[in-house]
């Protein structure tokens, strides 16, 4: 088991995980088990998020709330393409929509109170951009029930 595990699965680039628990079955296949409260972390840490929002993140985002980006864009009230181009990191997401993004992800995922938060301390946070990785202690979440992923 390495310090930190790089987790693509979340389809983040930026996560790395510590204490994840590694193994190889019978078969010789490495397997990892994730936590279900892993993916609530990742999201709680996307949302919260100083800078805007990238193209993994947004994709991320709309993947959680379940819509697909016409969904989104017809919800937002934008173009399929705008989503597009939002996800594939041609064109940034706008303020507006990053905070209506984050806000809908947060109460749909984190609860009404999270979403209140994001609103009052989104100008703070996104009109400051930086690159961040997230960085998630194993020890600080409730692993009594485990995902588990092949590869």
């Amino acid at each position: 088991m390495t310090e930190y595990y790089h987790d693509t699965l979340s389809g983040l680039s930026n996560v790395w995980v510590k204490g994840i628990q590694q193994y190889v079955d019978k078969d010789g296949d490495f397997v990892t088990c994730f936590p279900h409260s892993l993916d609530t972390e990742i999201i709680n840490m996307v949302v919260h998020k100083d800078g805007a929002l990238n193209a993994d993140e947004v994709k991320k985002l709309r993947k959680t709330m379940g819509k697909t980006q016409q969904q989104l864009a017809d919800l937002f009230g934008v173009h399929v393409r705008t989503v597009s181009r939002w996800e594939t990191g041609t064109h940034p997401i706008d303020n507006a929509n990053d905070l209506r993004l984050r806000w809908l992800v947060a109460k749909q995922r984190l609860g009404i109170q999270v979403a209140t938060e994001i609103m009052t301390t989104f100008a703070d946070k996104v009109l400051y951009p930086k690159e961040v990785e997230y960085h998630i202690n194993m020890a600080d979440l409730n692993t009594a029930d485990l995902n588990t992923a092949t590869g």
